[in-house]
């Protein structure tokens, strides 16, 4: 969840306090200077925002973490702390390899276009063919 909190803070300081365009400044120094101005101003910023996104987060972390983390990092973490497999990457295969056979453990979205498919090779007859 810190994680999450940390990303979504950056995200919103950028959107709340966006870095100057050199372009809109008539010197360098100028552009320098707002640039300098902007970071303060993110700093200050900084504990305010993080605080509002961990409230958001806690609110929504049990209906929507899988949504807000990073599932390269999701993995990643699993993998270390379980060590049942040497790397991430075989773990994912592993998981992939298990919902390519389980359409219980797949997730809903990935389900939901199997179906769609298995439907239109239906209807349009044997994969890989074309009807006239």
């Amino acid at each position: 969840m810190q994680e999450v909190s940390k990303t979504l803070t950056h995200l919103e300081i950028n959107r709340a306090h966006p870095q100057p365009r050199p372009g809109d400044f008539n010197s360098t120094p100028e552009f320098y200077l707002a640039s300098a101005r902007v970071d303060e101003d993110r700093a200050k910023a900084w504990d305010s925002i993080l605080a509002a996104q961990q409230v958001l987060i806690r609110d929504r972390w049990e209906d929507d973490f899988l949504d807000l983390v990073d599932p390269k990092k999701l993995l990643g973490a699993l993998q270390a702390k379980t060590r049942i497999f040497n790397k991430a990457p075989v773990l994912r295969k592993a998981l992939l390899t298990q919902a390519g056979r389980d359409d219980l453990v797949r997730p809903p979205g990935l389900e939901e276009f199997r179906l769609k498919m298995a439907q239109l090779c239906a209807i349009t007859g044997e994969p890989g063919t074309r009807r006239s």
